[in-house]
């Protein structure tokens, strides 16, 4: 329930799910929970009779199709994160690995085509949560191929693809890799790291730049709909977003960052403007730069200190 934080029962998995489909497909099927579960029938009328008694409102059972339907006065008793919901409806519900898991209700979605290799992630991961030295072949669009070792301690999604945050021995500094390009990786046999290169002196990492976020005064003629997109209070959305990111966020969202919008008027591809440019002063960005140059004023403004 909403007010429970330690990890549920099955008990209360069970009655989370009965909600869950309540909530979102209208309807709880005993069959659904059987199969879910690996239930009995009885167990299963046994459990959407003590879903009845916790929230007595909620559904009522259709006498024609024997099924629990939701009723108008419906409310949740559990709490599912949107992100959440629409992955288990597009996907399918929970987290059993040995049945294929299948969408709720018809849904199509971009496929994600830069996929990490199980094993190469598996070994980045493993160093990042033991603190390991990382040995790795990695190649890079501005120096190619060639071993190096890092000290990785953070991924991070881009919203195109994982990347690798951790320090880099090869150029003696804080990069970020991206995850598709470690041809190998392997945990290094000697594992010193030295105080320099631990994530709290990652001043980009640990910095935080607050972005303000409005509809593009210049490209947007009617700008509530933007504002709904972005679930926008007063015409505005402040993200807060780690310096090292910063420049992945803007391109994702193609945000113009140019003080004028001199550089995107009449680009409709670009629908958002950044109102505080000066925030990205002394902001980095990453130096294989493919396609920052899409993401107009942020090289001006974060070459700026």
């Amino acid at each position: 329930m909403t007010e429970e934080k330690s990890k549920p029962s099955k008990k209360t998995e069970r009655l989370s799910h009965i909600d869950f489909l309540a909530n979102f497909l209208g309807e709880v099927r005993r069959t659904e929970l059987m199969k879910r579960f690996g239930i009995s029938q009885a167990a299963a009328t046994r459990d959407l009779k003590d879903y009845q008694e916790l929230a007595p409102d909620n559904i009522k059972i259709d006498d024609i199709s024997k099924t629990y339907v939701r009723s108008p006065t419906f409310k949740a008793k559990f709490e599912f994160p949107v992100a959440q919901v629409l992955k288990a409806l597009s996907t399918g519900y929970g987290d059993e690995h040995a049945a294929p898991r299948t969408a709720m209700i018809d849904c199509e979605a971009m496929p994600k085509l830069m996929l990490p290799d199980p094993e190469i992630l598996s070994a980045v991961s493993r160093a990042i949560h033991m603190q390991k030295v990382l040995k790795v072949e990695y190649h890079s669009m501005s120096s190619g191929g060639g071993s190096r070792e890092i000290i990785p301690f953070a991924i991070a999604d881009s919203g195109l693809r994982w990347h690798v945050r951790g320090f880099d021995r090869f150029r003696g500094g804080f990069r970020d890799f991206v995850l598709t390009r470690f041809a190998q990786a392997e945990i290094a046999n000697s594992n010193h790291i030295e105080p320099e290169e631990l994530p709290k002196n990652d001043h980009q990492w640990n910095r935080m730049v607050d972005l303000e976020l409005i509809p593009h005064p210049k490209n947007v003629k009617h700008p509530r709909g933007i504002e709904l997109d972005y679930g926008m209070k007063n015409g505005m959305l402040k993200i807060r977003v780690r310096a090292a990111l910063a420049w992945y966020f803007l391109l994702f969202w193609n945000v113009d960052c140019s003080p004028n919008m001199e550089e995107s008027i009449n680009n409709p591809k670009f629908q958002l403007w950044l109102q505080n440019s000066q925030t990205l002063y002394g902001v980095e960005g990453k130096e294989e730069i493919e396609g920052l140059c899409l993401v107009p004023g942020y090289k001006k403004a974060s070459s700026t200190s």
